[in-house]
């Protein structure tokens, strides 16, 4: 097979990509250190593995590592994109999955998407590392809560509700548009990274999902992330 490798060779294209580096992970799977050879001359090292639960219709940046500002990966000079260790994926925009480095787009999901998704990333001729990422896709409608990130349990008078990082990192630097709903219904007038609920009672709880739409090569796509609000103690 013809390998295809990313070559990093731009400080732009690294600043654009610190910008997409964050997802949260809903469940975390177990790891254990091993070793894989798959497609390589040298045994590779199996540096991370986790889950996420998405939504299709959706578009998706999915970071090789959950948090790659914790990785020196700047140094790296060779990227490949894998789909079950077996598919290799492109890094053309004009696919619709396809990769800049580390990170891989999903311009936008299908619920066929589900599946491992494998980065080899090569640091000079010995070093090797693996991370695996499991993509859970579920259909849109009806809303499925496996898609909820952690929920906001408050018994202040006024709560804060943060747009979860893959959404707000998206739409940090203005060109974009976020807007949120309350139980899918659309709150006017705000668009701050963080919504907040004032006289917090009972009847402010609910599901709170921030939306940013953007565009990439002309084409609108949105991204969104929902949590749960419980109000204690009322």
């Amino acid at each position: 097979m013809c390998s295809f490798t990313f070559r990093l060779v731009d400080g732009g294209l690294m600043f654009l990509l610190l910008s997409l580096t964050r997802i949260s992970a809903q469940r975390e799977m177990s790891l254990n250190t091993t070793t894989i050879s798959h497609y390589t001359e040298s045994p590779c090292q199996l540096f991370d593995k986790y889950e996420t639960t998405v939504t299709e219709g959706e578009a998706l940046s999915l970071p090789a590592y959950r948090d790659l500002s914790e990785l020196v990966w700047a140094s790296v000079t060779e990227f490949t994109w894998y789909r079950n260790r077996t598919q290799e994926l492109p890094s053309s925009e004009e696919e619709r999955v396809h990769h800049h480095g580390p990170v891989l787009f999903f311009l936008p999901l299908l619920i066929n998407d589900s599946d491992q998704y494998y980065t080899y990333w090569r640091k000079g001729a010995d070093t090797c590392l693996i991370f695996v990422t499991e993509v859970i896709v579920v259909k849109a409608q009806p809303f499925d809560h496996s898609v909820l990130f952690n929920d906001i349990s408050e018994s202040a008078e006024n709560i804060a509700i943060p747009c979860p990082d893959p959404v707000e990192k998206l739409c940090q630097d203005g060109k974009e548009n976020l807007v949120w709903y309350k139980n899918f219904s659309l709150i006017p007038n705000e668009s701050e990274r963080n919504l907040w609920v004032y006289g917090a009672s009972k009847a402010d709880e609910g599901i709170y999902t921030c939306v940013c739409t953007w565009e990439h090569n002309g084409t609108v796509l949105n991204t969104s992330a929902s949590r749960r609000l419980k109000i204690q103690g009322m």
